[in-house]
């Protein structure tokens, strides 16, 4: 794919071009505000070294760069260094592999340091406490905040909270997929309740989201349209309206851009993971820009009224729970682990 565009009624166009390296690497992208070309918004710049690593990854407008990240590797082939906007974060690893820390000189984000058994469950972290108990099949049955309790088929089926006692229970159909989430409070009342609908290949096409459980708030319900395994919009309720529109390069998850309901087009900056790191507007100009910790975890963001549910290696974070969708998994960037 070298061109994708986007165009039509209720939605402002769109052009996207891709350019690539000899091997089929990205080299360039440029998105653009309009079909023909004309009205820039950001371009990406792509360099690799003599081994085909990417070296630099740069988002730039009509004034200069918005975002960069240059990279540095060992004789492993795993990064080192990151250098950024923010600064600079250096990573080491153990002899299997397992990242065991991420030093940063950007005050605002936390430095990491985890370690990990035999099997390589996490035993410590130092956002996260040292609790970390593992039982069999390598299920985390607590992690000092919170303790699990799973069905036979390995799907979490209970999180609580140990000073608090909030429960929050897990339900799960006959194909192992995640259909509702209640949490209860130490009193047994109901305190907040999700429930997700997939269609008959498996994606996600609903979710109903009842903040208050059994308070007076209604629940509220966000429909998902699709083009192949990618959400093209989503509709609020039973309305006809998109509330927001997405367009996507050729990779998967690769999100370029969303417009919502009102108009307004937020263009997705990522990293070389594909973590949506920054977000701009029309003319380029840097809205949000958002940092994560290793695990997917959003650690601050600069404007949280420039938002996209779409982060973590492209994929969707679900608010209301803290879980990233993956499709046919959950994620919990809190303990590093897929929930089913």
């Amino acid at each position: 794919m070298t061109q994708v565009t986007q165009s039509g009624a209720g939605v402002d166009d769109k052009r996207v071009d891709f350019a690539y390296d000899a091997i089929g690497q990205f080299e360039a992208i440029s998105r653009y505000s309009d079909l023909a070309g004309t009205s820039s918004v950001v371009s990406s710049a792509y360099d690799y070294d003599q081994l085909n690593r990417l070296k630099r990854l740069s988002h730039s407008n009509s004034t200069g760069e918005v975002a960069f990240y240059d990279f540095a590797y060992d004789a492993a082939n795993r990064i080192t260094q990151i250098t950024d906007v923010d600064g600079s974060s250096d990573y080491s690893y153990n002899a299997r592999n397992e990242l065991i820390g991420a030093d940063h000189t950007d005050g605002s984000n936390p430095d990491e340091s985890y370690d990990y058994d035999a099997n390589g469950n996490r035993v410590s972290s130092s956002l996260h406490g040292s609790g970390y108990v593992t039982g069999a099949n390598n299920q985390l049955l607590s992690d000092g905040i919170y303790t699990y309790e799973y069905d036979k088929e390995g799907n979490l089926i209970r999180q609580t909270e140990i000073v608090t006692g909030i429960v929050r229970n897990l339900t799960w159909d006959y194909l192992n997929r995640l259909v509702r989430v209640v949490d209860v409070d130490s009193a047994g009342s109901e305190v907040m309740r999700v429930e997700y609908t997939y269609d008959i290949v498996g994606r996600r096409i609903a979710k109903s989201v009842d903040s208050d459980g059994a308070g007076n708030a209604a629940a509220q319900t966000l429909r998902f349209v699709y083009d192949r395994d990618h959400v093209l919009m989503e509709f609020d309720g039973a309305s006809s309206v998109p509330n927001m529109r997405y367009l996507y390069g050729p990779q998967i998850d690769q999100i370029i851009a969303q417009q919502d309901g009102m108009g307004i087009t937020l263009w997705m900056l990522s990293d070389h993971l594909g973590t949506v790191k920054d977000l701009v507007d029309d003319a380029g100009n840097l809205v949000n820009h958002r940092t994560f910790d290793s695990y997917g975890n959003l650690v601050v963001q600069s404007d949280d009224s420039f938002s996209s549910r779409y982060g973590f290696t492209g994929r969707e974070f679900d608010e209301e729970t803290g879980l990233h969708y993956y499709r046919a998994r959950y994620y919990d960037g809190q303990t590093g682990r897929f929930i089913g």
